[in-house]
């Protein structure tokens, strides 16, 4: 079964070339970078505020 909750790494292969191309985008890292991506997209499908965000990603 597929998590859809995660990106995979042939998606992040192709969305991490345009974030770092796009210079106002400030990365501490590609692995915290990523963790923060995948944050805002369980906000968005889940509706729920960031302050219930799983500490799995992050918080």
């Amino acid at each position: 079964m597929v998590n859809r909750l995660e990106i995979s790494d042939e998606e992040w292969g192709a969305i991490y070339p345009i974030l770092v191309a796009h210079k106002p985008v400030c990365m501490a890292s590609e692995p915290a970078c990523r963790v923060f991506l995948v944050a805002v997209l369980w906000v968005l499908r889940s509706g729920a505020p960031w302050r219930l965000l799983p500490a799995a990603y992050g918080q």
